[in-house]
Order: C-alpha cells, then structure tokens, then sequence
C-alpha cells in the first residue's frame, strides 16, 4: 500500500519497518519481578508511620532500577471523632521516600466510613548489587482509622510489586 493522503496508518507500515533504533529509544526489559501480597490486614490510628509490608530485593546489575507499584483496598473511618478521615501510604528503600499517596474522605457523620481503592508507583535507580529494603507504610493523622485490606476480604487487595527494570 502506498502512501496517497500524506497520512501514514498502520497499514501504511510493514510488520518489521519499526525497531526501536528507528524509533529512537531504547526501552527497558523487565528482568526480575517479585510480588508481595497482604497477608493480614493492617489497621491504625497513629499519626506515625508503621510497615504494611516490608521485603527485600536484590537488583541484578547496579545500571537496573526498581519500579514498585502498589495497589491498596482501603477503609477510612471517622470512629465518632471526625468527618474527615485520612490516610497516607508511602514506598520506602531504604530510608528514602520513594512515593506517598494522601488518600481524605469528606463523611456525612463522624461514624460513617468509605472503603476505596488507590495505585500509586516509585521508580528508581538503587545503585547496588546488594539487597536493598523496600516497604509499604501507612498512617492515619486526623484522628480516624485507616484499614489496608487483606486477601481474605479481595483476592490480592493489598500489592507492593517490585519490578526490575534493565537497560
């Protein structure tokens, strides 16, 4: 097919006449991955930060980077104190915030309560062959309850994922 309208479509394009070379860039592979699942639920009231989950991974080259996407079922209750629960999570390796997600609720009274979900991702380079903390934390600051899900409520309702990512 040739190329009459000065637009070119996907048709337009042979199956091998994209590479990344003529594109470019050269993307990343995925080299190693490690997911990590909720086992029990977690619950706080405390405005400190408290490992949800916590691991470690051990990258392959110190050119890798680690992409840690995590996935939350949550609850936020007012527990009769407040209609403006909140939570946060946070990715942290090994002392460094990676990533925080701020999650806040608006309730109609202080013992109402709203279950969500939320994903949120780090990417990063550790540098290092060596294995490397990596932890979901979570806190609650306004005086609720902040409540990470389980598998035994979801099927896989809570997920820190750690992806290594090569050149």
């Amino acid at each position: 097919a040739g190329i009459t309208d000065a637009t070119i479509v996907t048709a337009d394009l042979a199956d091998d006449a994209v590479t990344a070379a003529k594109a470019a860039f050269s993307p990343g592979k995925i080299i190693g991955v490690q997911d990590n699942v909720l086992g029990t639920g977690a619950v706080t009231t405390s405005g400190t930060y408290a490992d949800v989950i916590s691991t470690t991974y051990t990258p392959s080259a110190t050119t890798s980077y680690l992409l840690v996407h995590v996935n939350i079922n949550y609850r936020l209750h007012g527990l009769s104190s407040t209609t403006t629960p909140n939570g946060y999570v946070q990715i942290i390796s090994p002392t460094t915030t990676r990533a925080t997600r701020h999650i806040q609720t608006k309730l109609p009274a202080n013992s109402d309560n709203e279950k969500g979900f939320a994903s949120f991702y780090a990417y990063w380079n550790p540098n290092t062959t060596s294995s490397v903390a990596v932890k979901l934390q979570f806190k609650e600051d306004a005086g609720g309850q902040f409540l990470l899900y389980d598998n035994s409520d979801y099927t896989r309702a809570t997920t820190m994922t750690i992806f290594e990512v090569g050149a």
